[in-house]
């Protein structure tokens, strides 16, 4: 996952929010609206062409789109959108017309046709197409019957089902595949024919690229002459493209990137919103991927803020995400990463297989920041800084306080072994279980809680970013972490995950 840009990427402030690290927070980010992406097509349109703003439209997946529409405010008023480029859920020609978006058609009908792009006109070819019912509309001459016309005042529920499945299955109007740049006119060849050789949806891409020497799109072509078509060559969409990966983070191509946790929520004023936990910096050593007990944060209350908030919202999934500090210096970041995120896993699924999977081969020195962090904790006698045998002796007082408390029956060995490793994860558990207010009791298995859904984005539901997730300035004296140095559990709608899930 890219980082986040740094540059009028966040909105100012942060609020008080539903999970808690330290202190609560919900961090907002900039959303992306009805009016912003109408803007950029429009900006495209007078940069360019009409042709380059359609096919910047063809990269967007509609659904989404109205998704946003679906989220409310005065910037996402579906009538925002200029009816040539699309028109959403929830529109209607009266709401068009009002905000300046009822569009002429860019080219001429035939007479008796409807001149606007409007929700009736589109809805009246919809039921001549035979993916509507309803009556021919009065402009239809070659009517037949007396049935009265269905009035489709706005853009509902049903006109958006039935568009899907008339266009369902039709090559997009910018074709993903290489097509010449230019085309020669054969006798008695129209653009639409020309449109349909090239598997090019629809012919007023080529109308449009090739008004300087056609005088209308109805006119006749001259067999000879040459046409411009929409290559790569003749269209240049790469800076809406880059401004669309600016608010996604992922490929315009891909449904928004619904499943980037940066921009998963939507709050009440329509504003996408980071809700999360985190595991802040002061739980991991530099290069180290083994979480920590620290007098700085209460890790456990951490995870038990965690598993509370999944009880109460049983029907969002969850992300775990491992970010990098600049001061990481691991061969592999991305590795470092996951392993981070995997640990907390770990802990949250109370899964000590992949808890011993990540942390076998941890250094001596986690071992020991392990062992000091759980005497701060606990009150054993088992710091190396100031047990009288240093190591060894930490590691026997360790393992006697597991014994005393979890009846683990741990041998007195020489070297740290993985069963040690296995005690301290089942120690983390049972603090955890502590913090939630649970019993916990003084047995070797782990306390049991609920699964949590993690979400299948990444490596089973833990996404390794690989980079350093820079801190905005201003949020800095508010943030939990000093550095960027974390693990992130980010909450949202399962569904929401599953969009784009494949990329």
């Amino acid at each position: 996952m890219p980082p986040v840009a740094t540059t009028d990427r966040h909105e100012e402030g942060t609020c008080t929010g539903v999970l808690a690290t330290g202190t609560r927070h919900i961090l907002f980010l900039p959303r992306l609206t009805i009016r912003k992406l109408a803007a950029a097509l429009q900006q495209m349109e007078k940069n360019k062409s009409y042709a380059h703003a359609l096919a910047c439209v063809d990269l967007l997946d509609y659904e989404s789109v109205c998704a946003l529409a679906d989220t409310g405010g005065p910037d996402n008023d579906p009538n925002l959108m200029p009816s040539r480029y699309m028109i959403l859920r929830g529109a209607t020609d009266a709401g068009l017309k009002q905000n300046g978006n009822l569009d002429d058609y860019p080219y001429p009908l035939g007479n008796g046709m409807p001149k606007e792009m409007g929700c009736q006109a589109l809805a009246d070819f919809l039921v001549m197409a035979g993916a509507l019912t309803g009556g021919s509309p009065a402009w239809w001459k070659a009517k037949s019957g007396s049935e009265a016309p269905r009035e489709f005042p706005g853009c509902d529920q049903e006109w958006i089902d039935a568009y899907i499945a008339f266009t369902e299955g039709s090559d997009a109007c910018y074709p993903l595949y290489e097509i010449p740049d230019q085309h020669t006119v054969s006798d008695g060849e129209t653009l639409a024919s020309i449109a349909e050789i090239h598997g090019i949806r629809s012919w007023t891409l080529i109308w449009e690229l090739n008004k300087d020497s056609l005088s209308s799109p109805s006119d006749a072509l001259q067999k000879g002459s040459t046409l411009k078509l929409p290559s790569d060559s003749n269209l240049d969409i790469a800076e809406f493209e880059d401004w669309m990966e600016s608010w996604t983070g992922v490929e315009p191509a891909d449904p928004w990137g619904y499943h980037d946790p940066r921009t998963v929520l939507l709050d009440e004023s329509g504003r996408f919103v980071y809700r999360f936990a985190e595991v802040a910096d002061c739980h991991f050593l530099s290069n180290g991927f083994v979480p920590l007990l620290s007098g700085d944060a209460d890790l456990p209350q951490a995870i038990a803020a965690v598993v509370r908030y999944s009880l109460r919202e049983p029907d969002l999934g969850c992300l775990v995400l491992g970010h990098c500090d600049p001061a990481d210096t691991a061969e592999d970041l991305q590795e470092l990463s996951l392993r981070r995120g995997q640990a907390i896993q770990a802990i949250l699924g109370l899964d000590a297989g992949l808890w011993l999977d990540v942390v076998r081969d941890a250094s001596e020195a986690e071992i020991q920041a392990s062992l000091s962090g759980i005497a701060s904790v606990t009150g054993w006698d088992c710091d190396p800084s100031t047990n009288l045998d240093s190591l060894a002796g930490a590691v026997s007082a360790f393992r006697s306080g597991c014994n005393d408390t979890y009846a683990l029956g741990l041998d007195d060995a020489d070297d740290w072994t993985e069963l040690d490793w296995k005690a301290v994860h089942r120690l983390l558990c049972g603090l955890v279980a502590q913090r939630m207010l649970e019993p916990d009791p003084p047995e070797p298995g782990l306390p049991q809680w609920p699964d949590i859904e993690l979400e299948s984005v990444g490596e089973d539901g833990t996404f390794a970013c690989g980079d350093s997730y820079p801190i905005p300035d201003d949020l800095k004296p508010v943030y939990t972490s000093r550095t960027h140095r974390r693990v992130e559990i980010v909450f949202a709608p399962a569904p929401l995950f599953g969009m784009g899930a494949s990329a």
